[in-house]
């Protein structure tokens, strides 16, 4: 099996995510989640700078994975109705731009 530079970005992210957001409490499956949806944002926002010509940017997928790991991390962390939604927010404009700025990164 051969493994290409995304799926080892999509696998480097997760894992570096998650055990960070494991630092100082214990394992829960949001947790989980919250990290390899993050892991995955980072690896669609950066694909296509790993291989222009196999994948294109992909706003809309970064846009949803961003905010549902956004509201997901709000009700976590028990925040007000109006602090999950705008945290959904948040995360909907930095997903959906960043394919955009992945090359900086």
């Amino acid at each position: 099996m051969k493994l290409d530079k995304e799926a080892i970005a999509i696998v480097f992210g997760a894992g570096l995510l998650f055990s960070l957001m494991k630092m100082g409490s214990e394992t829960t499956f949001t947790q989980f989640f919250l990290g390899a949806a993050m892991g995955g944002f980072f690896g669609f926002a950066a694909l296509p700078y790993f291989n222009s010509k196999k994948w294109r940017p992909r706003p809309l997928l970064c846009a949803v994975i961003a905010s549902a790991s956004a509201v997901a991390l709000a009700l976590s962390r028990d925040l007000s109705p109006v602090m999950v939604v705008a945290s959904g927010c948040a995360g909907l404009t930095i997903g959906y731009f960043s394919p955009y700025f992945a090359r900086y990164l």
